[in-house]
């Protein structure tokens, strides 16, 4: 316990003085390192709560008696089941669940041999926030070209001739082109043998314009598990926002436009005067 204890210390502390040392999946990392109450970081209060576990389960070691140390533990799992709850509806932050996972191996460690309801509620409540970064981090969409976090977000189909004019239109503004992620959603298998070949010649450094250029010369018999799982994902997320059909363009402007850019704007307000559904046949 005395090491775990310690290990939540050293992982609070590293957390607040170097908050992108550490790998994290969410957003909600850098966002909860900036939270602070009576202008101390939350990681000040674990380092702080972990220096007192420590404590006081030497000094219930020392004494034989551990009253102290245990009302400190069951506070912590009672305040961390409140913050497990709050990230799983709002923001996961997976640096703050392996902070919570090291205090649940202490609070299970040594309550072992005791029955409390406190443990099936703190359980329920690690394992909801879990699922959260999960779902935060598996089923966001997939790129097939440029980052997940890009500010302009485009999703489009091979098949789909308004894709490919919005993407031509994008490629010819090379200021939008560099803010730009492409996000594969494949109608059937046709477009899942395209899309793999066009993420091979991008992979193996062929310009994007080449690469679009040639999209609908690919043909053959290939078939790819990462491009069906990744256009399932794509799908499924912008069905969750509302869109039946392709190409989507997402941006948030602010982080796109600048101080110029009249002809980038020009882009975003233009919209394609026919698309494509998700399935094969529903394609204007």
């Amino acid at each position: 316990m005395l090491f775990f204890s310690v290990a939540g210390f050293i992982y609070c502390l590293i957390n607040f003085l170097w908050p992108d040392s550490l790998l994290c999946s969410s957003q909600g990392c850098k966002i909860y390192a900036k939270f602070t109450f009576l202008r101390l970081s939350y990681y000040h209060y674990g380092a702080g709560y972990f220096i007192f576990l420590s404590s006081f389960y030497l000094y219930g070691y020392r004494k034989n008696s551990f009253k102290f140390f245990d009302r400190l533990l069951v506070f912590g799992i009672v305040i961390n089941c409140g913050l497990l709850i709050w990230q799983a509806l709002f923001m996961p932050c997976p640096s703050c669940i392996t902070v919570a996972a090291l205090l649940g191996f202490i609070f299970f460690i040594h309550f072992h041999n005791k029955q409390m309801p406190l443990k099936p509620v703190w359980t329920f409540c690690f394992l909801l926030a879990l699922f959260s970064i999960f779902k935060t981090g598996i089923l966001n969409p997939k790129p097939i070209y440029g980052s997940s976090d890009a500010p302009v977000k485009l999703f489009i189909s091979p098949g789909c001739s308004a894709c490919l004019e919005m993407l031509g239109d994008i490629q010819q503004n090379t200021y939008l082109l560099s803010k730009t992620a492409i996000f594969p959603v494949a109608k059937n298998n046709s477009d899942v043998i395209k899309l793999l070949k066009f993420r091979k010649m991008i992979e193996n450094g062929t310009e994007l314009k080449d690469a679009v250029d040639r999209l609908n010369d690919f043909s053959g018999s290939d078939d790819s598990l990462f491009i069906r799982t990744i256009s399932w994902i794509n799908k499924a997320y912008l069905v969750r926002n509302g869109y039946s059909q392709v190409p989507v363009l997402m941006t948030t402007i602010s982080n796109v436009l600048g101080e110029e850019k009249t002809d980038t704007w020009d882009i975003f307000k233009k919209s394609p005067s026919k698309g494509c559904g998700f399935e094969e046949k529903e394609c204007e």
